[in-house]
C-alpha cells in the first residue's frame, strides 16, 4: 500500500478499534486525527497526543504501542515503528528496566536516521539520557546531553532543548553541584513561551524552586512558588500544589523565622491532602511540624508528634526510612530538655536504622548530634565532640548543604570556645555567618556567640554591636509568633541571653538610659502585645471541646485537692494524686493542641494569637510625665548574680543603683519568708511576729535601705510618699509593702503599687478613668450538702413524714460537694414521686457553706456602701446567681468589678488557673481573655490571684495576665491564700478610701495600715497579701 494512500481516516479507525471505549483521551485523539489535512499531519498529531501521555497510565501507553505496530504493518512506514519504540522505551523506563529502555531509544533513533529524519532521531535519544542517569552512568548522560543540546539549539527546538538541559541539571544536582544545576535550569528556560510551552515552563520553574530551596535562596524560591501556585490551582494539580505549600512552610520558618505562618501553611497542605488519602504527605507534614516545634522550643509537642508518627509508621509498615527520622527529632527534643542519656539512647536507635538503610546523609546529621551530646555530657568529651562535628561539617561541605554546614560550624565554634580556642571559634563563626546568611535563627545564635568572644576579649563596643545584631534577628522571629501568646513566650524566654549581655555592657559603659530601654524590651513583651489587642474567639467545635476539657480539668483539680484527698489514707491519697496528675496532663495536652489549631483555621483569630503590632521603645520623658512630684518608680533587674535598680522620678535624671546583695541571698530570704507564711497558714499557730519581722527587715536592708541612702531622688527635700515597684524574677513573689525597717513597715511610709513593667504602667495610665456609677459585685462560696442529726431534727419539725426520713437515713453525715449528685441520691432514696414535694426542704436543712463563708458578708457589706439609692446602676450577685454568664454580661456594663470567691493557682498549668463561680464553674485565664470588659478597676478577693509563673523573659503567667489583656487599668490581687475574715475588713476600708476620693494606692495603704494596727490582724500574713498592680490613680480627672 502506498504511504500517501494511507489516510488520516484510517488512523482514526485504528485508534477507535484498539483503544477501549472508556479511554479518557480517545475523544481528543480522534478529534486531532479528524482535523488532520493529510497523512503526514495526522502522524504528527498522533505523535503529539502520545507525547502528552508519556507520563500517564502504563496500560494506556501499551495500547499506543499496538497502534503504532498495526499502522507500521499496514502503511509500511517505519516511522510508526520508531514511534512505537519510543513509547516502549518509556514503558520500560517507568517499569525500571533501563537497559531495555536504552535499546528501544537507540533503535528508534536509528530508524528515524535511516528515514532521513534527523530531528526525530535526535528527539528519540532524550529518553536515553534519563535511562542512563537512572543507571548512574552520569558521564555518558552528560556527553549525550551536550551533543543533543547543541543540535536542538541550532534547530531552535526550544522545548526539546529544555528537556535536555533539565536532565543535565538533575545530573549536577545529584553530584551536589547545585550552582551548575541551577545554571542548567536557567538555560532550559531560554526560548520557551510560558503560554505555548506551559507544561515545560512549569516543570522548569518547579525544579528551579526546589534548587533555590536546597541553596537556601528562599526569596527566589518564594518568587517561583508565587508564579506556580495559581497555575497548579487553576489546573487542579493538587499534589504539586501541596508540595508548594510544604516548601512555603520551610521558607517561612527557615528563611523568614515566621513559625506561625509555617504552621498555617502546613495546615493548608493537610486540608488539601485529605481527599487524596496520601499517607506519605501526612508524614512529610509531620516531619516539618516536629522541626518547627523544636525551633520554637515546644519540645513536649515535638515529642508527642514524634511518638505518634513512629507508632503509625510501624502499624502501617510503610516508609521505613521515615522512622529513624522521627527518632532523630525525638532525640533532639530530649537533648534540648537536658535529658542527655535518654537522647543518646534514642540517637543510637536512629543510627542503627539509618545504617540498615545506608542513609549517609542522615548518618552525618547524627554525627552532628552526637557531637553535641559529647560536648554537653557530664564528662565533657570535647575532643570527641570536635571530631564528630568536624566529620559532619566535611560531609555537609562536600554535599554543598550550606544550611547544615552553617549549623555545624556554629556548634564547632562553641566546642572550640570550651576548648579555650577563641581564635578558631571566631573563624568558624565567620564561616557560619556567610553560609547561614539567609536563616534568621542561625544568625541570631552566631552573632550572640561572636559577641561573647569579643566581650571576653575586652572589646565591649564590638561585642555590643554583635548582640544588637542578634537581638534584631530574635525580634524578627519573635514578632512572627506574637499571634500565639504561648509560642511567643516559649521562644523569647529561650533567647534572652543576647539582651542580658547587651544590658550588662550598657551598664558597664555607664549608658543608663540605653540599659533601661533594653531592660524594658525584655519584660512582659507578650503581655504588652495582649494589652494592645481586643479579639475574641468565634464559636466552633474546637472551642466547644476546649470548654468541656476546661471543666473536666477543674473537676480533676477539685478531686485531687482539699475536698476529698484529705480524708483518705496516705497510700490512697498518693494513688489518687498520681491518677489525677496523669489525667490532667492528658487533658492539658489536648487543650494545647486545640489552642494550636484554632488560629490556623482560616480567618479565626483569638486574643492568644493576635496580630503583632510593633512595640516602640519606651519613651522616658513620657514616662516621667505621668509621675507626680511625690512618686518614684523602682524598677528591679537581676543580672550576673546582682541586682540593678533603676530609679525614675518626675524632674530628675534616671538613676541606676547596683545593690551589694546577691540574687542568691535574696532568693533564700524570699523562700524563708514564704515558708514562714505557709507554716503560719497550715499550723494556725500564732508564730511570733518578731520572727517574720526579722526576715522582712533583712529584705528591707537588702532591697530598699541602700536605695534610700544612695539615690539622690530620695535625698531631695520634696516628700516622696508613693512608690511604684516593677519587680523582676523572684521579686514578683515579694510583698514590698511589708518590708520592715525595725520600727515601721514600708507601707506606713509609702503607698506601694506594682506594675509588670514601666511600659505596662504607662499604658495603664492612658486607659479610661475610674468611675463609680456602675459597680458589679459577685460572691460565691461552694455549698456542701450533708444530712446531719440537726438536719433530721429540723426536717421532723417541718413535718416531713417519718418513712421519708427513714429512707434518707443511709445518707446521714455523708458529705456532697456536688448539688446535682446530692439531689440524685435523694431521689433514689425517696422516689421520683416525692422529690418535688420535699427537695427544697431537704436542701434548705442540709446545705452548709464552704470554707470561705466571709465572702458573703464581704459582698453584703460592700453592697451596703454602694447602696442602690446612691448607685442605682449597682449590680450584685451572690451564690447561685454569681455565674460566669452574669459576669460576661455585666462586665460590659460596669465601671469596676469586685469578685469574692475561691481562687486556684495552677503551678504546673498557670494559664489554667481559675476563679470558681456558681455551680463550681471554673473561669480560667484563657476564659478571661475571651471576656469583653469596660471596668477599669477589677478586684479579685480570692486566693493567689496575684501569683504567677515567671518566665525567663519576665512574662507573668496567671490571672493578672488575663485581666490586663481585657482592658483593666488597675488590679487588686493576692500573693497567697488570703484569710477571708481579714480580707473582708481590708476590702471594706479599701472602698472607704475610694469613696472619699483617695487614689487607689492610698486607699489600699490606709486599709492595710488599719489592719496591721488591729491586734488580731497585725501579722503581715493577714494584711499584706493584697497588692495593687497597674494604674494607682483614678486616671484622667483624678478625684
Amino acid at each position: 500500500m502506498e504511504m500517501t494512500a494511507f489516510s488520516s481516516k484510517k488512523l482514526t479507525h485504528i485508534a477507535k478499534e484498539l483503544l477501549s471505549a472508556d479511554h479518557t483521551n480517545l475523544d481528543s485523539i480522534c478529534h486531532q486525527l479528524h482535523q488532520a489535512t493529510d497523512y503526514d499531519d495526522a502522524v504528527n498529531r498522533l505523535k503529539a497526543e502520545t507525547e502528552k501521555m508519556l507520563d500517564g497510565n502504563l496500560d494506556d501507553l501499551l495500547k499506543f504501542v499496538e497502534i503504532f505496530d498495526r499502522i507500521k504493518d499496514m502503511s509500511k512506514d517505519e516511522r510508526h515503528s520508531a514511534m512505537g519504540l519510543r513509547v516502549k522505551g518509556n514503558v520500560y523506563y517507568r517499569k525500571g528496566k533501563m537497559e531495555e529502555a536504552i535499546c528501544c531509544f537507540d533503535r528508534a533513533s536509528f530508524i528515524y536516521k535511516e528515514s532521513k529524519d534527523e530531528k526525530e532521531s535526535t528527539q528519540s535519544l532524550v529518553g536515553k539520557i534519563m535511562a542512563l542517569m537512572a543507571l548512574c552512568r552520569d558521564e555518558e548522560a552528560i556527553q549525550l546531553a551536550e551533543n543533543l543540546a547543541d543540535k536542538f539549539d541550532s534547530w531552535e527546538m526550544w522545548d526539546w532543548r529544555a528537556k535536555v538541559y533539565m536532565a543535565r541539571s538533575e545530573i549536577y544536582r545529584r553530584k551536589g553541584d547545585l550552582s551548575h544545576s541551577l545554571e542548567m535550569l536557567n538555560k532550559a528556560m531560554e526560548g520557551l513561551d510560558p503560554e505555548h510551552d506551559r507544561v515545560q515552563w512549569t516543570a522548569i520553574q518547579y525544579n528551579n524552586m526546589l534548587l533555590n530551596m536546597e541553596l537556601c535562596q528562599f526569596a527566589q524560591a518564594k518568587e517561583r512558588i508565587n508564579e506556580l501556585e495559581p497555575i497548579f490551582t487553576s489546573d487542579a494539580c493538587w499534589e504539586p500544589l501541596i508540595d508548594l505549600k510544604l516548601n512555603l512552610a520551610k521558607i517561612s520558618f527557615l528563611g523568614e523565622g515566621n513559625f506561625f505562618d509555617a504552621l498555617a501553611m502546613l495546615k493548608e497542605a493537610e486540608e488539601l491532602s485529605k481527599p487524596l488519602d496520601r499517607f506519605d504527605i501526612d508524614v512529610e507534614i509531620a516531619d516539618q511540624q516536629c522541626n518547627i516545634f523544636i525551633c520554637m522550643r515546644r519540645f513536649s509537642e515535638a515529642i508527642t508528634k514524634c511518638k505518634e508518627m513512629i507508632l503509625l509508621l510501624h502499624e502501617k509498615k510503610v516508609f521505613p526510612g521515615s522512622i529513624p527520622r522521627f527518632y532523630q527529632y525525638l532525640g533532639i527534643a530530649h537533648y534540648r530538655l537536658g535529658k542527655l542519656r535518654k537522647a543518646e539512647k534514642i540517637f543510637d536507635e536512629s543510627r542503627r536504622l539509618f545504617k540498615e538503610q545506608s542513609d549517609t546523609d542522615s548518618l552525618s546529621y547524627l554525627d552532628f548530634h552526637f557531637g553535641l551530646l559529647y560536648r554537653d555530657s557530664a564528662q565533657k568529651q570535647l575532643d570527641e565532640s570536635y571530631a564528630h562535628l568536624r566529620q559532619a561539617a566535611n560531609y555537609f561541605e562536600e554535599r554543598n548543604l550550606t544550611d547544615m554546614l552553617a549549623h555545624t560550624q556554629l556548634e564547632l565554634a562553641r566546642t572550640e570556645m570550651r576548648r579555650s580556642h577563641p581564635d578558631e571559634a571566631q573563624e568558624l563563626l565567620n564561616h557560619a555567618r556567610r553560609n547561614g546568611e539567609s536563616i534568621p535563627q542561625l544568625l541570631a545564635d552566631i552573632h550572640c556567640e561572636l559577641g561573647k568572644i569579643e566581650e571576653k576579649a575586652g572589646s565591649s563596643e564590638s561585642a555590643l554591636n554583635y548582640y544588637k545584631k542578634s537581638i534584631e534577628q530574635i525580634n524578627r522571629i519573635a514578632f512572627s509568633l506574637s499571634r500565639y501568646d504561648s509560642y511567643y513566650i516559649s521562644y523569647f524566654s529561650a533567647e534572652i541571653e543576647a539582651y542580658q549581655r547587651a544590658v550588662a555592657i550598657y551598664l558597664e559603659m555607664g549608658q543608663t538610659e540605653e540599659a533601661f530601654r533594653l531592660v524594658e524590651e525584655t519584660k512582659s513583651r507578650s503581655l504588652i502585645n495582649l494589652i494592645k489587642q481586643s479579639l475574641k474567639t468565634p464559636d466552633s467545635p474546637l472551642t466547644q471541646e476546649y470548654d468541656q476539657l476546661r471543666i473536666k480539668f477543674h473537676e480533676l483539680d477539685v478531686r485531687g485537692g482539699s475536698y476529698e484527698t484529705r480524708k483518705v489514707s496516705p497510700n490512697q491519697g498518693e494513688e489518687i494524686a498520681y491518677e489525677v496528675e496523669r489525667n490532667k496532663k492528658r487533658i492539658e495536652t489536648r487543650m494545647e493542641e486545640i489552642l494550636v489549631q484554632i488560629p490556623l483555621q482560616g480567618s479565626m483569630l483569638v486574643r492568644d494569637w493576635v496580630h503583632f503590632q510593633k512595640i516602640n521603645p519606651i519613651d522616658l520623658n513620657q514616662l516621667k510625665a505621668y509621675l507626680s512630684e511625690n512618686q518614684a518608680i523602682l524598677e528591679y533587674y537581676l543580672i550576673d548574680g546582682k541586682i540593678c535598680v533603676f530609679v525614675i522620678a518626675k524632674d530628675s535624671p534616671l538613676e541606676r543603683i547596683m545593690l551589694s546583695v546577691s540574687i542568691e541571698s535574696i532568693e533564700d530570704h524570699i523562700d524563708e519568708l514564704m515558708g514562714q507564711f505557709k507554716d503560719f497558714r497550715r499550723s494556725n499557730i500564732q508564730l511570733k511576729i518578731e520572727d517574720v519581722q526579722i526576715s522582712l527587715q533583712g529584705l528591707y536592708d537588702d532591697l530598699f535601705k541602700e536605695i534610700r541612702e544612695k539615690s539622690a531622688i530620695f535625698q531631695q527635700e520634696k516628700k516622696l510618699n508613693q512608690i511604684i515597684v516593677v519587680p523582676h524574677g523572684e521579686l514578683h513573689y515579694l510583698p514590698f509593702q511589708a518590708l520592715y525597717d525595725g520600727k515601721k513597715y514600708l507601707i506606713e511610709n509609702y503607698a506601694v503599687s506594682y506594675a509588670p513593667s514601666a511600659q505596662i504602667w504607662s499604658m495603664c495610665r492612658q486607659k479610661r478613668p475610674l468611675k463609680l456609677e456602675r459597680p458589679l459585685f459577685m460572691a460565691y462560696t461552694p455549698e456542701n450538702f450533708k444530712l446531719t442529726e440537726s438536719s433530721f431534727e429540723k426536717l421532723q419539725k417541718e413535718e416531713v413524714p417519718s418513712d421519708i426520713l427513714d429512707n434518707l437515713n443511709h445518707l446521714k453525715d455523708k458529705k456532697f460537694s456536688n448539688k446535682k449528685k446530692f439531689i440524685e441520691e435523694i431521689e433514689k432514696a425517696i422516689g421520683k414521686s416525692q422529690i418535688d414535694a420535699y427537695e427544697s426542704l431537704i436542701l434548705k436543712h442540709s446545705a452548709e457553706k464552704g470554707n470561705i463563708p466571709q465572702v458573703l458578708q464581704e459582698i453584703e457589706s460592700l453592697s451596703g456602701k454602694f447602696s442602690k439609692s446612691r448607685y442605682p446602676k449597682r449590680v450584685c450577685f451572690s451564690q447561685n446567681q454569681a455565674t460566669v454568664q452574669n459576669l460576661k454580661e455585666f462586665a460590659l456594663k460596669s465601671d469596676f468589678i469586685h469578685l469574692a470567691m475561691h481562687g486556684i493557682f495552677q503551678r504546673k498549668h498557670p494559664l489554667l488557673s481559675s476563679l470558681v463561680f456558681a455551680n463550681n464553674e471554673p473561669f480560667t485565664v484563657h476564659d478571661v481573655m475571651q471576656m469583653e470588659n469596660t471596668a477599669s478597676l477589677i478586684t479579685l478577693s480570692a486566693c493567689e490571684t496575684g501569683k504567677n509563673q515567671i518566665t525567663a523573659a519576665d512574662e507573668l503567667l496567671g490571672m493578672i495576665r488575663g485581666f490586663f489583656a481585657v482592658g483593666a487599668a488597675s488590679l487588686v490581687v493576692s500573693l497567697w491564700e488570703a484569710h477571708d475574715a481579714s480580707a473582708c475588713h481590708l476590702m471594706e476600708k479599701f472602698y472607704d478610701g475610694i469613696q472619699k476620693g483617695l487614689s487607689l494606692s492610698e486607699s489600699l495603704q490606709k486599709a492595710q495600715i488599719y489592719l496591721l494596727k488591729k491586734p488580731e490582724f497585725c501579722h503581715p500574713f493577714y494584711w499584706s497579701p493584697f497588692i495593687l498592680s497597674g494604674r494607682e490613680t483614678w486616671g484622667k480627672g483624678d478625684a
